[in-house]
């Protein structure tokens, strides 16, 4: 606090803290570039800076090295909104402050230097455990083995094959018909080459 005030913000209320406690402390007047908007601040301090379009409190927000949380007011919800999904934060609220850290089915944790991993929530208990995909070859004898189309050097007809093959399993009746005669046509094309 005392920093950002010297090089320039103006402390409203509050900043003098005494032996145990920091009273609530306003700041106005700050720019991106003074000390207190480059740091994570725990105590109850706000700070103010001036912005004039959404865009540009997006990238004062995101050119911030933490982001840990976020809150936007607004009596437009929907432009609250649009505005904390550009944030770069592990958290945001929109009109409230901090309300989802009251939700322990939500994930807790930041982004940049204020974190890497999540608290609470499903996110918080897959953090604390270690993932690892096994297979075990359910049928002796019959071993996988990737389709020549898709060894390396890849093609484009690797990327035509891979399509095809989506459009069987995920398509539709019809699209997954055009998908079989696509991937025959791809095997075809491939024969004839070879």
């Amino acid at each position: 606090v005392d920093e950002t005030v010297a090089a320039g913000a103006i402390l409203v209320c509050g900043g003098k803290p005494s032996s145990r406690f920091f009273p609530p402390t306003i700041i106005t007047n700050v720019t991106p570039t003074m000390p207190i908007a480059k740091e994570e601040v725990f105590g109850p301090v706000l700070v103010v800076m001036k912005f004039s379009t959404d865009e540009e409190a997006v990238e004062i927000v995101n050119a911030c090295e933490y982001g840990l949380g976020s809150c936007v007011f607004s009596k437009d919800v929907s432009r609250a909104k649009r505005i904390t999904a550009k944030l770069r934060t592990g958290m945001t609220n929109v009109n409230d402050f901090c309300i989802n850290y009251l939700c322990q089915s939500l994930p807790f944790g930041g982004v940049g230097i204020s974190g890497f991993d999540r608290f609470a929530g499903v996110e918080g208990l897959r953090g604390n455990c270690i993932v690892r995909a096994s297979t075990t070859d359910r049928i002796p004898g019959v071993k996988t083995t990737i389709p020549p189309i898709l060894q390396y050097p890849i093609t484009d007809a690797a990327f035509s094959f891979m399509g095809s093959l989506s459009q069987v399993i995920f398509g539709r009746m019809l699209y997954s018909m055009k998908g079989i005669i696509k991937l025959l046509t791809i095997k075809s094309e491939k024969s004839k080459k070879n």
